[in-house]
Formats: structure tokens, sequence, C-alpha cells
């Protein structure tokens, strides 16, 4: 397995995912160690004070997806992820481009992101 990407634990500048706007459409994360609670955020924007999207909390070996193609959340600063603890990988999925336009059609992105760990874990 490869080593896992080490992220500082909340951090006053969260790993950027996503730059520009979109929508963001769904998820899915996966606790990887099996054995010990992993917890993070996914914000708009890549500061600490960005806006809250989504908070995810895993117990060990468990997993969450969530899928929101009816009524996607907008984001305008980037897609931020701001790691406070354990180990995970995932991917989102997100549409890039004006999150408030009427009728939005574009391709939907996947950001993967594999073998995550904050620092210390």
């Amino acid at each position: 397995m490869t080593a896992p990407l080490r992220l500082p634990a909340n951090s006053t500048s969260p790993a950027q995912l996503v730059s520009g706007s979109g929508r963001l459409i769904g998820w899915a994360f996966l606790e990887t160690t099996g054995t010990t609670a992993a917890s993070f955020v996914v914000t708009d924007g890549v500061a600490a004070t960005g806006n809250l999207l989504v908070p995810i909390s895993l117990t060990g070996g468990q997993s969450t997806r969530d899928w929101n193609a009816i009524h996607p959340m907008p984001y305008y600063q980037g897609i931020g992820l701001n790691a406070v603890s354990g180990a995970w990988e995932g991917s989102v999925w997100v549409i890039p481009g004006n999150p408030d336009a009427e009728h939005h059609i574009g391709v939907v992105l996947t950001i993967p992101l594999t073998h995550i760990a904050v620092d210390g874990t």
C-alpha cells in the first residue's frame, strides 16, 4: 500500500481539492485502518474559516456515501479538506462552473483521495 498523504490536524490552510466554483453533488469516504476513528470537514474555501459543507466522522472501518444530484451544494471559493483525526480515503464528485446558474449542465468530475492520514496517526 502507498504511504498515506499526511495532513496537519485543524490546519489554518486546509488541503485544496478543487479550485473555483461549482456544485458538490456527492462523496464517498472509508476509514482505512479498521480500528481508529477518523474525522474531517469539507469546506467552501481553503481557509480555516471556510464555510462548512460536510462534516464527516467515521468509526473504525466505517464508510459513508451520499449523492445530492437533485439539490447539489454550491461552493464559491473552491473545496477544502480540513483533517481533524484518523486515516481515510474516498472521492468527491463536483460539477464545476457557476453554482447560481438556473440551468447547469456540466461534466461530473471525480476527485479521488487515497491514503490520507492526519500527522501523528
